[in-house]
């Protein structure tokens, strides 16, 4: 069997597909080794059911990840899957490369990455450009499930929101002592910033709820799209389940921009799957 994994800080959804072509689909905890360990990611693989009963059949995985972007955390997610796949030779790659595979295959455009996270990079149809750096949910991750849920707690905590929103926000426990304790205390704030995404989500059609989206979308335009499409006449295309939900403002935001919108995909693996398994 082989394996596709897309594994962002919220989610991993795997794909598999055995010789005789039956397809295998799992989701589980997102990794990222910037923050997890190669036991903590083996665990909670192996943890799974559904992971031990195929673990050994299968050969070769191609997995594509939030954060393998250096030597050191290549190695701490090779080191899990060895653990947890002892017969699988692992390509371990970058989320932005699966960006690229899933959406532009072989041509020419702008991949970008709207997640939990967010990032983009240039594609000249053979080798990935990224000038411009990723800087995470505290610097940067414009346009991102965090930087949506981040300005809905300022809007929120500032008293900015109409009032029904603010005590619905406060029944669901979004109170300053227990922001803090989550975004200032305890691990994975990024996680907890981008779950208010999906409140923002079931409000969408409300003025605010869809500024703050449209808000968000602009910036990252600016800062992660604009700069590749100045100098090149590509289409920007967009993976993640931000992307995915948001697609019309997206559109929207793109067009007003002048700026070419491709592909939308929420997931990622529907491209790669294509890309791994071409039709014959």
């Amino acid at each position: 069997m082989i394996l596709i994994a897309d594994s962002g800080s919220t989610k991993t959804a795997w794909y598999g597909r055995t010789q005789d072509g039956n397809d295998w689909h799992f989701s589980c905890l997102g990794f990222n080794p910037m923050f997890h360990t190669s036991q903590f990611i083996a665990s909670e693989l192996q943890a799974q059911t559904e992971i031990r009963e195929i673990a050994r059949e299968v050969t070769g995985i191609h997995y594509y990840g939030a954060s393998v972007s250096s030597p050191d955390r290549v190695q701490i997610v090779r080191d899990a899957l060895a653990q947890v796949f002892p017969n699988a030779v692992s390509e371990i790659e970058h989320d932005m490369l699966g960006a690229v595979r899933a959406t532009c295959g072989q041509e020419p455009g702008v991949a970008c990455i709207l997640g939990t996270g967010s990032n983009s990079c240039f594609f000249d149809g053979s080798e990935i450009h990224e000038p411009i750096p990723s800087l995470g949910y505290v610097l940067g991750d414009e346009g991102s499930g965090s930087a949506i849920g981040k300005r809905l707690l300022q809007w929120h905590l500032y008293g900015m929101l109409p009032v029904d929103v603010s005590i619905e926000l406060n029944q669901k426990g979004a109170v300053k002592e227990e922001v803090f304790n989550k975004v200032y205390r305890e691990p994975g704030a990024n996680v907890y910033l981008s779950s208010f995404s999906r409140f923002v989500g079931s409000r969408i059609h409300e003025a605010w709820a869809n500024k703050l989206v449209y808000d968000q979308f602009e910036e990252f335009l600016r800062y992660h799209v604009a700069p590749y499409t100045r100098e090149n006449e590509v289409p920007a295309h967009f993976v993640g389940s931000v992307a995915g939900t948001f697609e019309e403002i997206l559109r929207d935001c793109c067009d007003n921009h002048g700026i070419e919108c491709g592909t939308v995909l929420k997931s990622p693996l529907e491209g790669l799957v294509r890309f791994h398994f071409p039709p014959v």
